[in-house]
């Protein structure tokens, strides 16, 4: 889409052919001990990570376009056709290149017969981002202290920095495939749990600030500018409601904002994709009369969301449906599992972010089975 009115009318006069390839490679290690200091019990976890993230574009550049018009409006889209996706016939080089790294050290601590655990981390991250030269070390702190008032109620409370590569500037800006530099996040969290006799209830308020980065309307160029304060309250439950039928969900009420903007522009606004609500609700039922069959239902529900700091333009909320099966046997001396879940059941048609501005996926059927061996 090249431009979009406040009433939501797009013009399109060109689509991105995603001809470019990803080659991923992680690894991961860990070492965890438990020993006594006086009336102290100590749990100590040792963690090391690696992964490696390239992007190959083909060799006759990674944008290539397929001439299109046409004209809509997002909030009651008309369809063209598809583009067709042809692999690049003069091969393809390595574009881009991330590495993450981190070594990180834990100790919870025991206290008061174990009414009382308290958390102390620190995190050594490295970010490169090798075509674009940034490279950046940080060490990050992570507390965390859980208080048990009694058997069913626990508080607790956590801090805790992260690392993150820089975004990459969409295909539809100006400055496409153009890479920022890391940031870090930061987030703090209180909260309460609630053990109810094999259900449980956790309610906790949380704040998470991070750069904000966003595609000029004017300019249509990508660019990290001021902060974004996301904060919210969020409930989840999980257990046993009654025997063969288990309950897991939950709802977040979030309000991100944009906050030291250059100039003061949009300064208090909405940040673009985040819904004031997102809501989840999953049912397990284990059917009696036929051992090893469960049936499963899902439902999502996602709030609003501003696609433009300026919040003139939205995307309305959206609610999808899944129902699914699973079947425990045996083949053999085998434990299978068989699987049947269809998702988005309604074929419920929207939108599902600012970035690509992409739509959702149809009614759709998957089939799987599992064998231990």
């Amino acid at each position: 889409m090249d431009d979009i009115d406040p009433a939501g009318n797009y013009t399109i006069t060109r689509a991105v052919r995603f001809n470019f390839k990803y080659k991923s490679q992680a690894a991961d290690a860990g070492l965890r001990h438990a020993f006594q200091t006086g009336s102290i019990k100590h749990e100590i976890v040792l963690n090391a990570n690696t992964s490696t993230r390239k992007r190959y574009d083909p060799a006759g550049g990674w944008r290539q376009y397929i001439s299109l018009s046409g004209t809509g409006n997002i909030y009651d889209p008309s369809y063209t056709a598809r583009p067709q996706n042809i692999p690049s016939a003069d091969g393809y080089v390595k574009a881009e290149e991330n590495k993450l790294q981190s070594f990180g050290i834990a100790d919870t601590l025991h206290f008061l017969d174990d009414s009382v655990l308290l958390t102390l981390g620190l995190r050594r991250q490295s970010v490169e981002q090798v075509f674009s030269d940034y490279h950046k070390t940080v060490t990050t702190p992570a507390v965390g202290l859980l208080f048990k008032v009694n058997e069913r109620v626990s508080l607790y409370g956590n801090y805790i920095e992260g690392l993150s590569a820089g975004s990459t500037a969409p295909t539809t800006a100006a400055n496409a495939g153009e890479v920022f530099e890391p940031y870090q996040t930061k987030q703090v969290e209180a909260g309460v749990k609630l053990d109810l006799n094999g259900f449980a209830t956790t309610i906790a308020a949380f704040q998470i600030k991070q750069p904000s980065a966003y595609t000029d309307p004017t300019t249509n160029i990508y660019s990290v500018d001021g902060e974004q304060r996301n904060q919210g309250l969020e409930l989840n439950f999980f257990g046993e409601q009654q025997r063969n039928l288990r309950v897991l969900g939950g709802m977040t009420w979030m309000q991100g904002k944009l906050m030291e903007t250059s100039g003061g522009i949009n300064e208090g606004k909405t940040a673009v994709e985040v819904p004031k609500l997102v809501a989840k609700l999953g049912v397990e039922y284990d059917i009696t009369s036929v051992p090893g069959l469960t049936l499963t239902a899902n439902a999502i529900h996602t709030g609003k969301q501003y696609i433009n700091q300026a919040n003139t333009l939205s995307v309305p909320s959206w609610r999808r449906y899944d129902l699914g099966a699973r079947y425990v046997t045996r083949i053999g001396d085998k434990p299978v599992t068989l699987r049947a879940s269809v998702f988005n059941i309604t074929d419920k048609v929207y939108w599902m972010g600012q970035l690509y501005r992409g739509v959702s996926d149809p009614r759709t059927v998957q089939l799987s089975a599992t064998i231990d061996f």
